[in-house]
């Protein structure tokens, strides 16, 4: 039991990192490319991570908080990236709409990727929403 479920996490893994891999590449593709980006292009990444206790999803939030960062790292040059990580107690509606807000100027070659990783929720009026820590929405 132990050795399939050691399986399964590393091919989650494996493939969290490939979808990751292609956000990075989509981001980049998005600007032309490293070379005409290097003239100015950012990449602003925002990380929201629902990583409170009442979550309770375990170690998969707490790999996406570390392997999110990491893949953009090692593939976007460190003067074209930002990187703001909302996680635990912090991560509220008003911290992630204040992320957005406090971003520097966005211009036309900048690529802004929101990276949300914790419970959503369906209601039938609502329709799918994300479910934040404190049952907010």
């Amino acid at each position: 039991m132990q050795i399939g479920t050691k399986m399964k996490t590393t091919k989650t893994t494996a493939i969290r990192r490939g979808v990751l891999a292609y956000f990075v590449l989509a981001a980049l593709s998005v600007n032309g490319g490293l070379s005409q980006t290097a003239y100015g292009g950012q990449i602003h990444l925002i990380l929201a991570c629902d990583t409170s206790a009442e979550a309770g999803l375990g170690s998969d939030i707490v790999a996406d908080k570390t392997i999110v960062p990491r893949v953009f790292g090692e593939n976007v040059p460190p003067a074209m990236l930002t990187t703001k990580v909302i996680d635990g107690s912090n991560l509220t509606r008003q911290s992630i709409l204040g992320a957005i807000r406090d971003l520097p100027l966005v211009r036309r070659d900048d690529s802004v990727v929101f990276f949300y990783t914790g419970h959503g929720a369906s209601d039938k009026q609502k329709g799918h929403y994300f479910s934040l820590p404190g049952k907010q929405q």
